[in-house]
């Protein structure tokens, strides 16, 4: 009997040790991803339902406007985009601009931000571009 005793002590002992360790190793994701400029090029990581939250300065000095985000909207939907005007008067800044997205499924895009002087599709320029993986 005392055999059995110690033996169930020890076998409880032993799960809620490892089911410890286990919670412990998990780093929670974030609820929200923010990346600017400096993250262009990088590689993403979301989860099913994380936010993703992109800010970039405005490039209306050189008469640019941004154009539609080019992304995969089975793996990301858009949520919003905001203008933010400057903070200030200095000269040519136009403020900041912000996308929101929402990671919907697994799978994979490549998510880019480009700006066009009017509608001269020969200015286009790359704002931004990230690989992102929702898992």
């Amino acid at each position: 009997m005392k055999t059995k005793l110690s033996l169930a002590i020890f076998t409880i002992s032993l799960i809620l040790f490892t089911s410890a360790c286990r919670k412990a190793e998990e780093t929670p994701m974030p609820a929200e991803v923010q990346i600017t400029v400096q993250d262009n090029g990088k590689s993403l990581t979301l989860t099913k339902g994380q936010a993703l939250n992109i800010t970039l300065g405005n490039p209306g000095d050189g008469l640019y406007s941004f154009d539609a985000p080019q992304y995969d909207a089975t793996v990301l939907r858009f949520v919003d985009h905001l203008h933010q005007g400057p903070s200030n008067n200095n000269v040519g800044n136009y403020g900041t601009d912000s996308w929101d997205f929402t990671a919907l499924k697994t799978g994979s895009t490549t998510l880019t931000i480009t700006a066009t002087r009017g509608t001269d599709k020969s200015t286009t320029v790359t704002m931004l571009s990230n690989n992102v993986a929702v898992k």
